[in-house]
C-alpha cells in the first residue's frame, strides 16, 4: 500500500504543472498531456504511477474498489468520503481522492459513461455503471459538489441460507421468513 503522503506529494508534482483550463477541461480528453505524463511517472515505483495515472486519468480509488468483488456497495460523499459495504458492515475507506477537480472529472466520466446528466434543476440521476445500480445527486441536494452511490448488481441472488451466512439475517429471522413463504403470506422487507 502507498503512504498517502508519498502519494499526495507525487501528485502535486504533476498538478503544478497543470494550467486550471486543463483541470477544468477534463484531463482525461487530452491524448498528447497523458503521454507526457505517462514519461513522466515511468520510473516511478509501479503502484505509485498507476495510481497518479488513475487519479488524472481514469476513477482514482475508485478503479479497484468498483473491481473489488467483496464490496456490494461503494459510496461517495465527497472527494476524501469514501464508505464501502462489506457483507452488512459499512466502513469509511482510508483511500480518498487526491483534489476537488480529479474528483469532479471522475464523476463527470462516469455520468458520461452511463449516460446520465445532472443539473442545478436535475440535481438528481439514476443509472447503471459497469455492473452498478448508480444514483448521483448534486448541489443544491447535497453539501458538496456530488454525492454517488454505486450498488453492485449481483448475477444470482442471495439465498435465506447465504443471507444467514453474510450476517444480514439472524437465524430467528430466517427461520420467521421461510415460515411466511411456506403460508405463502405478503411480507416486506425493509
Amino acid at each position: 500500500m502507498i503512504a498517502h503522503s508519498e502519494l499526495l506529494l507525487a501528485f502535486k508534482s504533476i498538478e503544478k504543472d497543470l494550467s486550471e483550463e486543463i483541470k477544468a477541461f477534463q484531463i482525461h480528453k487530452d491524448k498528447d498531456l497523458r503521454i507526457k505524463i505517462e514519461q513522466r511517472v515511468k520510473s516511478w515505483p509501479a503502484p505509485l504511477a498507476k495510481r497518479i495515472l488513475d487519479e488524472l486519468f481514469g476513477l482514482g480509488p475508485l478503479e479497484p474498489l468498483l473491481n473489488c468483488q467483496k464490496y456490494s456497495e461503494v459510496i461517495v460523499g465527497g472527494f476524501d468520503r469514501i464508505w464501502l459495504k462489506e457483507g452488512v458492515q459499512l466502513k469509511l475507506s482510508s483511500e480518498i481522492f487526491l483534489s476537488h477537480w480529479t474528483f469532479t472529472n471522475a464523476i463527470s466520466k462516469i455520468l458520461s459513461e452511463c449516460q446520465c446528466r445532472t443539473d442545478f434543476h436535475h440535481a438528481t440521476a439514476n443509472g447503471n455503471f459497469r455492473g452498478y445500480r448508480i444514483h448521483v445527486a448534486q448541489k443544491p441536494l447535497v453539501e458538496g459538489d456530488y454525492e454517488i452511490c454505486f450498488r453492485r448488481h449481483f448475477s444470482e441472488p442471495w439465498s435465506l441460507d447465504e443471507m444467514e451466512a453474510r450476517g444480514a439475517l439472524t437465524a430467528f429471522q430466517k427461520e420467521y421468513i421461510e415460515s411466511l413463504l411456506i403460508e405463502r403470506k405478503t411480507f416486506f422487507v425493509v
